[in-house]
């Protein structure tokens, strides 16, 4: 059902490119999304939200993930040259800012990544963006420290 026009009530636009959907399908995962659909809000009534800010690809990753409980590293579904991926250090990063965003818990513990920890770890880029901080540097760690993937490697 995800990118179907067949099962939608509702159009998604990312930085110009449409993406239809069901609203039941995004607005029972999501308080933001529940909201926004709201007949109170001119995107409930017009069953239209626009997004031109942030990442295109990790938006894209967020609705695929309502559909389909993942998301993809590229092609995003014959989206190339439509909306310019991310870098794949800042991909799930990305994502996780967004599902912080919109309230979906379950993709923010999908997107921190543990699966490639030991190879973020040893990435000049990866590292100076866990120095930043913010909320994804302390989730990632904290995941991955209470799971003991670190283990006894000097990380950061």
């Amino acid at each position: 059902m995800f990118n179907n026009t067949k099962y939608s009530n509702a159009t998604i636009i990312i930085y110009n490119v449409t993406l239809p959907v069901y609203k039941f399908v995004v607005y029972t995962q999501s308080e933001y999304f529940k909201k926004a659909f709201q007949v109170a809000f001119i995107e409930g009534s017009s069953g239209e939200l626009i997004f031109n800010g942030g990442s295109g690809a990790a938006h894209w990753r967020v609705f695929e993930y309502l559909y389909t409980g993942d998301y993809s590293d590229p092609p995003l579904n014959n989206l190339e040259g439509k909306l310019l991926d991310d870098s794949p250090l800042l991909k799930d990063p990305c994502v996780y800012a967004l599902a912080d965003m919109f309230f979906l818990e379950d993709l923010k513990a999908l997107s921190v990544a543990r699966a490639y920890t030991y190879e973020l770890g040893k990435k000049a880029t990866f590292r100076d963006l866990l120095r930043e901080g913010g909320d994804f540097a302390v989730d990632f760690t904290k995941r991955q420290r209470s799971e003991g993937v670190f283990g006894s490697r000097k990380f950061v």
